[in-house]
């Protein structure tokens, strides 16, 4: 009789209370598998569901749920599974036993195994359901009372203690000429006019503390264009349920049209923020306002006594004389001028002056435009420099690179543009800190200045990159000593975070003239030739190469030409035939890309695929091959042809990261092919690259059941250990090897060798390269039956196979082989 384990019973009664706990925990609880299944829901869940727990594990939550629903959760869950992240949020779903919407707050988190690998999904959901529709009760009222609000003819605004406007209708933004989001968080007295702002601000003060029951006046308000109105202001203190003052509620209503011209115009004349005078035509002022006292520095007295002569602080007779000559012409005129005030300070003013009477009497409103001009430069100094360096700005700097391009095409005389980055900057940064990091950023500024001729410009065009503007050389010749100059400045040690460093540069110079270029392209050029100095090791510098420049144009331009060719259709698939040359059978052929050409004809892929094969145009491609490949494969599978397909992968293709999730796509696109008929192949120089990610690759391509092999076996650095280390099904002998090995003895080891390393490892071999029989008599002597070559057959247009493989037959010599004693 067996005994119970305590160990196991104490397990099984602490599940059980998890999963107790787990029921009356309020809340939704599960987990599901990597395929979205349910492996464990609680009670709770099982009441959503309407459903007992045996007839919810194993099932998706499209049994569950309405489609789109079930499709946003399992996105949410791969999320969870792939990224290995934690994720929540709000979800809205539809369940599908009762057709009821309901919301959830849901926390996902990935699910691990003893050993640490994600197996499924962890959920937690809440139900919102009642909050959410309090919300939007909450919004209904809200918009309700938002849009009567809107409706009202009158300006109708809070503000709260403080005098900051916290709500206000439509009516007031178009009122004031503000943006309501502008209005809403601005102080209310910031629209009255000035002169009344305290006062304002005194009567809200005093209806806060009940000293005021109510106000009703009329008062000038203004309109963000700097216009002016007439409004009538009511307002009181409102309060919370408490009873306790929460601010104030206001109404203005604009009456304007009410008010009298003549009364508004003296008003606005006194109360304005610019100065006012009228002048007669014998020069003398005749009326103006604080304001312009307030400006000039004299009393109104003062001013009534002196003519405008008295004012300008500048010897402008006959440039006044043209202003007044346009205001009598046209009836106004603007200008700005120099006054100076009666302490002596001169100040910037700018003057808008009309004709008032016949008589010659000039009004004019005159505003101190002082500060107003230095801010100006200091904008234009700001929008033209870096503000950490003080050096010219990118802007900046082709400002001058285009005079400095003008001034050199006129007078002959050479000009360099040089682009400049820091090698080993962020370092820097990492280790001290960005404040010491800037520190060193101006200090090469200091030095790159101190290297420079009056005449020339260094500019910071962002982060460590810097560009020089180098002028009048005599020669191009000239600009070599410079940029050693430069290096070598840079190169001496620096302080940074109280350690001695050194830094180095990199720095390519375009020179004019040379091509007949503008500023842009000098620039960009400079900046071709500085990634050049990198690549060559850093810490030198590189003279554009108008050559070289060409060449990746044409690359560039060839691969535009490429990628029209595959959106338009112009690419083919051709096969070539891979057979048993003992047994006489076709075992499959390899797919080759050609190019039909509406021009050239049809091209090889060494006329185009290296163009592309640096560039992501190469996996477009590849897909576009392997979805062709595969529909082949089926038309012959219908046609009762067998074959498996040879795909050649190319290496930027293989390494991407969606690469398996890719081909799982083209499979399930044919669902009705036997994955092994589809084999990839892809160089050994290329799985050289990066043994262990390519290795992993293989193995998730096998597991959907597609075959590897490795093309040009021999060309690579070939060891026992990689080859133990790639899983790949079949080894290709390089055609390079099988062409020559009839009359090259080292080539003839090579084959041998390939073939008796299959035999060791257990993998198939096939020889490209058989362009006669006594090719493949060698081969067959040697061990390897399967072959491929123009000795065999040409690669060949789809619908030319299956004839050719139904009257195929090896040469009789062949069937005579035996394989050596030695390799059999």
């Amino acid at each position: 009789m067996s005994r119970s384990n305590p160990d196991t019973d104490r397990g099984e009664d602490e599940l059980q209370r998890l999963r107790s706990a787990l029921d009356n925990v309020g809340a939704y609880v599960f987990t599901k598998d990597r395929e979205g299944r349910y492996v464990y829901v609680n009670r709770m869940v099982c009441e959503l569901f309407g459903a007992a727990a045996e007839d919810i594990v194993g099932c998706g939550d499209e049994r569950f749920f309405d489609l789109s629903v079930a499709d946003d959760l399992r996105v949410h869950d791969r999320q969870v599974i792939e990224a290995g992240v934690r994720i929540e949020g709000e979800e809205r779903t539809v369940v599908a036993h009762s057709g009821e919407t309901r919301y959830y707050h849901t926390v996902k988190q990935p699910l691990y195994d003893g050993a640490g690998a994600i197996v499924g999904v962890l959920g937690v959901s809440t139900d919102i359901s009642a909050r959410k529709a309090a919300e939007t009760r909450l919004r209904d009222r809200e918009a309700l009372l938002r849009n009567i609000l809107d409706t009202a003819s009158v300006a109708i605004f809070l503000v709260d203690a403080e005098g900051v406007i916290t709500h206000a209708n439509r009516r007031m933004a178009e009122m004031f000429g503000c943006p309501l989001a502008q209005l809403v968080g601005s102080e209310y007295v910031a629209h009255v006019h000035p002169a009344e702002r305290e006062t304002g601000r005194a009567r809200r003060r005093a209806l806060l503390a009940n000293e005021l029951a109510a106000v009703d006046l009329e008062r000038l308000y203004w309109r963000a264009d700097g216009s002016q109105f007439w409004g009538r202001l009511t307002g009181r203190c409102f309060e919370d349920a408490q009873g306790r003052g929460r601010g104030l509620v206001g109404v203005i209503a604009d009456i304007s049209a009410g008010k009298s011209a003549a009364e508004r115009q003296g008003r606005v004349i006194e109360l304005a923020m610019d100065g006012f005078l009228a002048v007669g035509a014998d020069g003398h002022i005749h009326e103006c306002n604080a304001a312009l006292c307030a400006l000039s520095g004299y009393t109104r007295e003062e001013l009534l006594a002196r003519g405008i002569g008295n004012l300008e602080a500048v010897e402008a007779g006959e440039e006044i004389a043209v202003h007044i000559a346009r205001i009598f012409g046209v009836g106004s005129d603007r200008f700005e001028t120099r006054w100076r005030r009666k302490d002596g300070r001169v100040i910037d003013v700018e003057v808008t002056a009309t004709c008032l009477r016949s008589d010659g009497e000039i009004g004019a409103f005159v505003r101190d435009i002082t500060l107003l001009k230095a801010h100006q430069h200091e904008l234009q100094h700001i929008a033209h420099h870096d503000l950490l360096t003080g050096l010219p700005n990118r802007a900046l700097l082709f400002d001058r690179m285009r005079q400095a391009v003008a001034q050199a095409r006129r007078s002959g005389a050479a000009l360099a543009v040089c682009y400049l980055d820091l090698d080993g900057f962020k370092p820097v940064n990492d280790r001290f800190g960005h404040d010491e990091g800037d520190r060193v950023l101006i200090e090469v500024a200091r030095r790159l200045k101190a290297c420079l001729r009056a005449g020339d410009t260094v500019a910071r065009i962002g982060g460590d990159e810097f560009a020089l503007l180098l002028q009048g050389l005599a020669a191009a010749d000239d600009v070599a000593p410079a940029l050693t100059r430069i290096l070598e400045a840079i190169a001496q040690p620096m302080r940074a975070g109280g350690s001695d460093i050194v830094l180095s540069a990199s720095l390519g110079a375009a020179l004019h003239p040379g091509e007949e270029v503008d500023a842009d392209t000098l620039l960009r050029q400079a900046d071709q030739a500085m990634y050049v100095a990198k690549q060559n090791g850093r810490n030198r510098f590189h003279v554009f190469d108008a050559e070289r420049d060409r060449l990746a144009r044409e690359r560039s331009e060839r691969q535009e030409r490429i990628a029209r060719a595959l959106r338009d259709g112009e690419f083919v698939l051709h096969y070539q035939p891979q057979v048993d040359m003992r047994s006489g059978r076709v075992h499959g052929a390899e797919a080759l890309v050609r190019w039909q050409h509406p021009q050239r004809g049809l091209l090889a892929p060494g006329e185009f695929l290296p163009a592309i094969e640096d560039c992501d145009l190469i996996v477009e491609l590849g897909n576009w091959v392997i979805a062709t490949a595969l529909g082949q494969l089926d038309a012959w599978r219908r046609a009762g042809l067998e074959l498996s397909v040879g795909v050649n992968i190319a290496a930027r293709h293989l390494l991407r990261g969606d690469f398996v999730a890719s081909l799982r796509r083209h499979l399930a696109a044919w669902p009705q092919l036997c994955p092994p008929a589809l084999e990839l192949e892809v160089l050994e120089t290329a799985a050289l690259e990066d043994l262990e990610r390519v290795s992993a690759l293989i193995d998730e391509c096998r597991a959907l059941g597609v075959a590897f092999a490795l093309d040009d076996f021999g060309t690579g650095y070939s060891s026992l250990a990689y080859l133990k280390a790639l899983p790949a099904q079949t080894l290709k002998i390089d055609q390079s090897f099988v062409r020559d090995m009839l009359l090259d003895a080292e080539d003839s080891a090579i084959v041998e060798g390939v073939i008796g390393l299959a035999r060791v490892f257990r993998r198939a071999v096939i020889a490209e390269g058989v362009e006669s029989v006594d090719h493949g008599t060698m081969l067959l002597a040697l061990g390897c039956d399967r072959a491929q070559g123009y000795g065999i057959a040409r690669p060949m247009p789809a619908a030319e196979l299956p004839a050719w493989v139904a009257r195929w037959r090896p040469d009789p010599a062949w069937r005579r082989i035996r394989a050596a004693a030695t390799i059999a």
